[in-house]
């Protein structure tokens, strides 16, 4: 997500206008969980997993936001040698997912 940012002008509608809205926007920069990344159709199965999740910072968590299978996924983070490019996961059993990495 791209910073908020005001642009200068004359004219006092639209610099009402980004009076209004900074805050908001604001509030939108800080909702962290907004700034992730979708992975779809990735295999996970008993043996961890490293995923390239491209957020060039370590992630503060993830959701699996779709599941192809009945087992549960956790993560195996702690021990991830990098984490700024990739997130270790794990499954009790062999499940297709797509997940949202924030």
């Amino acid at each position: 997500m791209q910073p908020w940012k005001r642009i200068h002008t004359e004219d006092p509608i639209v610099e009402e206008l980004q009076d209004n809205a900074e805050p908001l926007m604001k509030q939108i920069e800080n909702a962290f969980i907004l700034d992730g990344v979708l992975i779809k159709n990735e295999t996970i199965g008993t043996a961890p997993v490293v995923i390239n999740h491209g957020l060039e910072r370590a992630p503060l968590g993830f959701i699996v936001v779709r599941r192809r299978g009945n087992q549960q996924v956790w993560d195996l983070q702690d021990d991830n040698k990098d984490p700024t490019k990739t997130l270790v996961l794990i499954s009790g059993g062999d499940v297709e997912i797509d997940l949202w990495v924030f």
